[in-house]
């Protein structure tokens, strides 16, 4: 396989952006329609999710290195603007509905603090400090990124590979027994765990591990440790909830690794589906925030039941919703940069002539 070109990771981002359109359909499906959580028909899916965040990890570390702290911060600024423009978008959507249901003050006011308010701390869906917040939604993992870059960047110059190690395994610790009682600013428990997840990409792209011969014996082991562990316990980060603890944390590195490398071998097929996929995983950071804007605005939980009494037909049709407004703004935003670009070049060879 090709060694770190760029893009290479497009496949295998537009697969997961697709995949996490569709688990937020089948989530508010399952909420909407009252059906069973623990339903042992959920396996595949659990299996799926308790490797996806690790993998996800693994996948934006791949390309962490030690920079000044100047440059490693200038960097940050790709991240935190499309972060401000779903925090100002979500909010005037709320305002919106606000208005067209003819509101009072204190409604616009709740809505600001409601709506708007978990994005300037980046808050997740409870109670902080008595005031309610809805949750950032899908774009925490943006908050998450841009602090791990930051501990990674500090932890990268100790000398010692096995300090920065154990330093990190300590974070981890701290993170995963914080629990999720208790409702923590910037994510900070999933910023804790989330930063050994991305320096393992780190030494990925070290042990060149997309073209390393691995004994077949170590990924039977790490499968079915994967698969026992699926079973056995259960992770959900954007929650903190780690039903096995350290043991799950551990073990998912193993599933982590096994999905990149697995998906990253779909990388030598050739066609146009997969071309498509590969332009999805281009404009994943985009289709994340629309789709972070669509989850929020909209009470997917509470309207599924009206799109259509059965369950399979409801989660499909806001899947197709979701996927659809993300595919369709992206288009709409590449067509008003190649046209930004376009009356630029004329205006430059204008002035030449």
């Amino acid at each position: 396989m090709q060694r770190n070109y760029p893009g290479m990771f497009n496949l295998t981002k537009g697969l997961m952006m697709i995949a996490i359109m569709m688990m937020h359909a089948i989530t508010d499906g399952l909420f909407g329609y009252g059906l069973n959580v623990q339903s042992a028909k959920l396996y595949p899916l659990q299996v799926m999710g308790y490797g996806s965040m690790a993998m996800f990890f693994m996948l934006c570390g791949y390309t962490v290195k030690k920079k000044s702290w100047k440059a490693c911060l200038r960097a940050q600024k790709a991240i935190i603007r499309p972060y401000c423009i779903v925090a100002v978008s979500v909010l005037v959507i709320s305002l919106f509905g606000v208005c067209l249901a003819q509101g009072s003050a204190s409604d616009y006011l709740g809505t600001v603090r409601y709506n708007f308010f978990p994005y300037l701390l980046g808050l997740s869906a409870g109670i902080f400090m008595g005031i309610p917040s809805h949750g950032i939604g899908a774009i925490w993992f943006f908050v998450v990124f841009v602090l791990d870059t930051l501990i990674l960047n500090a932890v990268l110059r100790l000398e010692k590979t096995w300090m920065q190690i154990g330093l990190l395994v300590v974070m981890a610790v701290a993170g995963i027994h914080i629990g999720t009682d208790i409702l923590m600013p910037f994510y900070l428990p999933q910023v804790l765990v989330g930063a050994g997840y991305m320096y393992a990409g780190i030494w990925c792209k070290k042990l060149d591990i997309f073209n390393r011969k691995i004994h077949p014996v170590i990924w039977i082991l790490l499968t079915a440790g994967w698969l026992y562990m699926s079973w056995k316990g259960n992770i959900n980060m954007a929650d903190n909830y780690w039903k096995c603890g350290l043991a799950d944390w551990i073990m998912s590195f193993g599933a982590g690794l096994c999905l990149l490398v697995g998906l990253q071998q779909l990388n030598r097929f050739e066609g146009q589906m997969s071309e498509k996929i590969r332009w999805i995983g281009k404009h994943a950071m985009w289709i994340c925030c629309i789709h972070s804007v669509s989850q929020i605005a909209i009470p997917w939980n509470q309207i599924l039941s009206r799109i259509s009494p059965v369950p399979v037909v409801g989660m499909l049709v806001e899947f197709a919703l979701h996927f659809g407004l993300a595919v369709s703004i992206c288009i709409l935003i590449e067509k008003i940069k190649r046209s930004q670009k376009k009356r630029r070049r004329i205006s430059r060879q204008g002035q030449t002539v």
